[in-house]
């Protein structure tokens, strides 16, 4: 048997990771959004983390924590991952408008 955490950290990917389990385009296609719309939440995370109001970025923390923690109960179901990411959607919002009024100043 291996470390504790191991089955954790499966649980984890399974949940969070958007990679479909069954290959069909439908699924493709639903992943593949996923996929850009984590890669734009970090970026946005990444960029404006100085900007965020303290009591927004606490509050989003704690509810990532409380996701994690039921992912991990709940057997890395991933309907209860996706909870979580309208909370994030701002920071990819931030990142889109930061590029899109970088882009038309240069116009």
């Amino acid at each position: 048997m291996g470390p504790p955490l191991c089955g954790h950290a499966g649980k984890l990917v399974r949940a969070y990771v958007p990679v479909p389990w069954k290959f069909s385009k439908g699924l493709l296609v639903i992943n593949a959004y996923r996929f850009c719309m984590y890669a734009l939440i970090i970026a946005g995370l990444y960029k404006c983390r100085r900007r965020i109001l303290s009591g927004y970025g606490e509050l989003v923390f704690s509810f990532f924590l409380v996701n994690i923690a039921t992912v991990v109960v709940f057997w890395g179901c991933a309907r209860f991952a996706f909870e979580i990411e309208p909370l994030f959607l701002p920071f990819a919002g931030m990142w889109l408008a930061g590029r899109w009024a970088v882009s038309s100043e240069q116009l």
